[in-house]
């Protein structure tokens, strides 16, 4: 999860330098089942472009589809899919989308973070239902830091919590020069 989460903070620091706003799928919930677990996310581009994914595909467009609202309003939502009666999905995904606004400070606590090989929290507040709530969002907490993924609204008292620990990539290293070494 570590390196899809990599990803996403790096395409989405690539689409703000080319001027494109970038809203972060996370999937915080889920009744029943589904190609993926809660804590998979997937970044949608202004322009349509997609990177990662939430499911197997049967959700991914219509994520695309609501992530349309939340481009125009920078406002975070809930949004859920009921996959019971398609092929292939056999439950309820709770799908929070957020415009990322994080700042530099993020981006440079992040990659020290990863440099370094420290875990870190992800912590989503949701509800549990479609629209738009008071306080829904993501932080990342890093250290004793915590940095918002998108304009965090104020606090509401029911708001449900999915966290999801981090921990560092993982890393290969490959000792000795034997053939089966060097064709690695």
């Amino acid at each position: 999860m570590t390196h899809e989460f990599k990803h996403i903070i790096q395409e989405a620091i690539q689409a703000k330098t080319n001027g494109l706003k970038s809203v972060l799928a996370s999937v915080v919930d889920l009744d029943g089942s589904s190609y993926r677990r809660p804590g998979v996310r997937m970044l949608i581009l202004e322009n349509g472009d997609m990177i990662g994914a939430v499911s197997g595909g049967c959700v991914e467009k219509e994520v695309l589809l609501q992530a349309q609202s939340v481009f125009k309003t920078g406002i975070s939502k809930m949004m859920t899919y009921d996959g019971r009666y398609r092929l292939g999905c056999a439950g309820i995904l709770y799908v929070l989308l957020e415009e990322v606004t994080f700042e530099t400070a993020f981006e440079d606590a992040f990659f020290n973070c990863l440099n370094d090989r420290n875990s870190f929290e992800v912590i989503s507040k949701y509800e549990k239902a479609e629209g738009i709530f008071e306080g829904v969002g993501s932080e990342v907490k890093i250290g004793t830091a915590s940095f918002f993924i998108s304009k965090k609204s104020s606090e509401a008292m029911d708001d449900l919590t999915f966290r999801q620990n981090m921990p560092p990539c993982f890393k290969l290293m490959i000792i000795g020069a034997e053939h089966d070494a060097v064709q690695l």
